[in-house]
């Protein structure tokens, strides 16, 4: 069975671009969030790992999404940013 990715992209072009990318790595992806809200509602034991986007349009919630989702759902969390100053050090 293929991982299940889950991503978590508020730009819909980049989500539908790291989608395909996941495609063609032969993995699974679970959906398209672009909230914490929506994030939240597709999650699932189910779901391997979540790319998460550090910054999205509801503000600086990706650590938090990402925090959530691994706590409640035992899902990998990988941040992904166009903005890697946000990233600070370690």
């Amino acid at each position: 069975m293929p991982t299940t990715i889950l991503i978590v992209e508020d730009e819909f072009l980049i989500a539908v671009e790291i989608e395909a990318v996941v495609h063609d790595l032969g993995y699974e992806s679970a959906g398209i969030a672009d909230d914490m809200e929506s994030a939240l509602a597709k999650a699932s034991d189910a779901i391997d790992v979540a790319l998460v986007d550090v910054n999205l349009a509801d503000g600086a919630t990706g650590p938090r999404i990402g925090e959530k989702l691994a706590a409640n759902f035992g899902i990998e969390v990988i941040f992904v940013t166009a903005n890697p100053a946000q990233l600070g050090e370690g």
